[in-house]
């Protein structure tokens, strides 16, 4: 499951936050597999960070996960950003 955690809703935009959760609960109603969902997500993250990976406003405050996770998931996915 994907979570947003505490910490970020306050430092983000109360609007990117909300549209990352709804982004997520569309795909979970379709039953999407997990790894398609997951995919999707780090896609979806990027597309609102605008590329940006680290930082305060980075998709790693958002995804909460390592650096190195994110960089795997980004081969493992074949996402270009």
């Amino acid at each position: 499951m994907i979570t947003v955690r505490t910490q970020t809703r306050r430092e983000f935009p109360r609007r990117v936050v909300s549209e990352a959760v709804r982004f997520v609960t569309s795909l979970c109603l379709r039953r999407v597999p997990c790894a398609k969902l997951q995919s999707r997500y780090i896609q979806h993250v990027l597309k609102i960070t605008n590329g940006r990976i680290t930082g305060n406003r980075g998709a790693l405050r958002i995804l909460g996960m390592k650096r190195s996770t994110l960089y795997l998931r980004l081969k493992q996915y074949n996402i270009r950003f």
